[in-house]
């Protein structure tokens, strides 16, 4: 799935529920350095993810819809965001959480 994708089901979870996208992209970007951090450390591939799963459930507050939604969010901003240099990143990252409060 495209991130573009994914991002349109997040507004649409979000606005269903009720919550403030500004609020939520604040937390998702934490929740993107967290997985970089924690990511880094995994020997494996199951690591990765699972390192993945439970930054994204703890964003959800435990809820099973949204944290999936967020693990496949941060799971394609990371292949796309991979390799990218410092500026390139944050004006990537910039256009994201944009994209997503919008």
């Amino acid at each position: 799935m495209s991130l573009t994708r994914i991002m349109d089901e997040l507004k649409s979870f979000l606005d269903e529920k009720k919550i403030d996208r500004k609020q939520f992209a604040e937390k998702l970007e934490g929740a993107i350095e967290d997985a970089v951090s924690f990511t880094a450390m995994a020997h494996d591939l199951q690591g990765y993810y699972d390192a993945i799963a439970i930054v994204a459930n703890h964003i959800a507050g435990g809820d099973k819809v949204l944290a999936e939604l967020i693990r496949s969010f941060i799971v394609e901003y990371m292949a796309l965001s991979k390799g990218l240099l410092n500026d390139e990143y944050k004006r990537f990252k910039e256009m994201v959480m944009f994209y997503l409060q919008s």
